[in-house]
């Protein structure tokens, strides 16, 4: 946009858009705040959360094992002005950290061994057998 400025020029948006592969209206909208010598975006202001004191207080309840509604009542005899939503998202952050343990699964012959019970039980084999793409038998 520097370029068109310099010079004067008022480009041509639904060129530069095709282009570039942007809408005209946001070329034009670029455009408009480059000579207007205003930002690309506004900043953000950084406004006092509701959760500064009682951060410690929830992540050591929480890595205790405390839920977050034991949590939230308890910072909230403490002084906690906030609602129980700030608290059980502050928590979530946590849980979405978190390493999942692997699943451990029965092994494949403990599997036929026990269709081999199943048929000497029923005393006949069967022409089929059809598994739901369980992850022992298929692997």
């Amino acid at each position: 946009m520097q370029i068109f400025t310099v010079h004067g020029e008022k480009p041509n948006f639904s060129e530069l858009g095709h282009r570039w592969n942007v809408d005209r209206r946001t070329i034009k909208a670029a455009y408009e705040r480059e000579l207007a010598g205003k930002p690309k975006n506004k900043q953000s202001i950084v406004r006092p959360s509701k959760l500064d004191g009682f951060r410690e207080i929830i992540t050591e309840k929480y890595t205790a094992g405390c839920p977050a509604m034991s949590i939230f009542k308890f910072i909230q005899k403490r002084g906690f002005t906030g609602r129980y939503t700030i608290v059980h998202e502050f928590c979530r952050s946590f849980k979405q950290t978190e390493a999942h343990k692997a699943t451990v699964r029965e092994s494949t012959r403990q599997d036929f061994n026990f269709l081999a019970e199943a048929f000497k039980y029923t005393g006949s084999v069967p022409r089929e057998i059809w598994f739901d793409n369980m992850a022992t038998i298929v692997d």
